[in-house]
């Protein structure tokens, strides 16, 4: 069965995600950037932990807009759904579960990732 990725709507999708994780990384900076007001130990631990899960988050969201990014050259360049060590396509239930795939599922497996 040949391959149907539509090219175009997979790219909206990632935009979309993106433009998503943008503003939740804005919400999170501008949360943490809140310091509130401490009454005692408990609310500065409570304070501490709080912005150390907001800069936790922050870095995830980071990262999966690289992922995005990088998932969208490959779209424009050509090399989306192909597998980067082995050269064949990435099943359309591994692009559909995961965009940002770049190996195969085997090869995946084989990099013990």
């Amino acid at each position: 069965m040949k391959r149907t990725i539509n090219y175009a709507v997979v790219r909206e999708k990632l935009l979309q995600k993106k433009l998503e994780l943008q503003k939740n990384a804005l919400s999170r900076s501008e949360f943490s950037e809140d310091s509130g007001e401490v009454k005692d130990i408990a609310d500065e631990a409570y304070l501490l932990s709080s912005q150390k899960l907001q800069r936790a988050l922050g870095e995830t969201d980071f990262s999966e807009i690289k992922l995005v990014d990088e998932a969208i050259q490959r779209i424009d360049g050509g090399g989306y759904g192909i597998c980067a060590d082995c050269g064949g396509e990435i099943s359309e239930a591994r692009l559909d579960y995961y965009p940002y795939a770049i190996r195969c599922i085997v090869c995946q497996e084989a990099r013990g990732e």
